[in-house]
């Protein structure tokens, strides 16, 4: 797990809406694999100057040919010629990175999934992940992390931007008046377990929510869509008056179609539920404290 420090946004405006995209389980490689829909997702990010993004694992298939789960007419020819198999991992994570390359500047991270996890242990390849990181210049989250996301009102600034990892509050105070700043703590997993009904999905995104303390909470890895808010109730400094904690969290979607003309996945041949394809987006207004998601919901 990776305590990953803070990541500043600055922006101006009482009505600023920054979105938060949360993308996961691409599954590159694999001929389920929702490629256009992920890149015109991507392109999306690229136009829109109020949008940034999150990745949280999975971003290819990874089943190389020692794996029980392979299966030769589920690779993707136009992704992975037979010639590159001995290069599996890395000729897959170079892909998804010439992809998301465009947008890297408005990436607040990027972390695992079990697909790279179990490919980098089993092929001794636990670089792979480090690489794409490195390369993007983007932290690198690992499985699950703790991320700080402080938003800096600053007047006239414009449209909103993401400042390099390097950039600190404290080398920004000499230029900055950083005493207008909004903080959300962000939670981020891959997912864990196989539930593959509302209510199974439900019960694991809120054992993430009790267990670890954020604000946003964002979870992949079972190909569905989710929110939920949940209320703590606690005291305040005094303990004289009762306060609430509020808290919103999110699985995203996936763009792995778990049923594919003319090829049998092993998500079918499990009976999982027909994924989600796409992205949920965190809305977050920072002067107002308010975070909804294209599900519903709000913080």
């Amino acid at each position: 797990m990776e305590a990953a420090g803070k990541r500043y946004i600055l922006y101006s405006g009482e009505a600023t809406e920054i979105r938060l995209w949360v993308l996961a389980d691409l599954h590159m490689g694999n001929r389920a694999c929702a490629i256009e829909k992920f890149k015109k997702d991507v392109r999306e990010i690229k136009k829109d100057p109020y949008s940034f993004w999150i990745g949280i694992g999975d971003m290819a298939d990874f089943i190389s040919p020692k794996d029980p789960r392979f299966d030769a007419s589920c690779i993707d020819d136009k992704m992975l010629k037979a010639s590159e198999m001995g290069s599996m991992g890395y000729q897959l994570i170079r892909q998804v990175r010439d992809i998301v390359k465009p947008v890297a500047h408005k990436c607040l991270g990027m972390g695992t999934g079990n697909h790279e996890y179990r490919y980098m242990r089993e092929q001794d390849q636990q670089q792979l992940h480090h690489w794409l990181c490195t390369s993007l210049q983007v932290p690198d989250l690992e499985y699950s992390s703790f991320m700080d996301l402080s938003f800096v009102k600053i007047k006239g600034r414009g449209k909103p931007e993401l400042k390099p990892i390097s950039w600190s509050r404290f080398k920004a105070s000499k230029t900055h008046n950083l005493s207008n700043v909004q903080t959300f703590r962000l939670f981020t997993h891959h997912g864990a377990g196989s539930a593959n009904t509302p209510g199974g999905k439900l019960n694991r995104l809120k054992q993430f929510m009790n267990g670890f303390d954020a604000d946003i909470y964002a979870i992949a890895h079972v190909h569905g869509q989710t929110v939920l808010v949940d209320t703590t109730i606690a005291a305040d400094a005094t303990c004289k008056n009762l306060v609430d904690k509020v808290k919103i969290g999110i699985i995203t979607g996936a763009y792995f179609r778990t049923y594919n003309q003319g090829a049998t996945t092993y998500a079918e041949i499990k009976g999982y539920m027909p994924s989600t394809l796409g992205a949920v987006q965190l809305t977050i207004q920072p002067a107002r404290r308010r975070v909804s998601t294209s599900l519903g919901g709000e913080l």
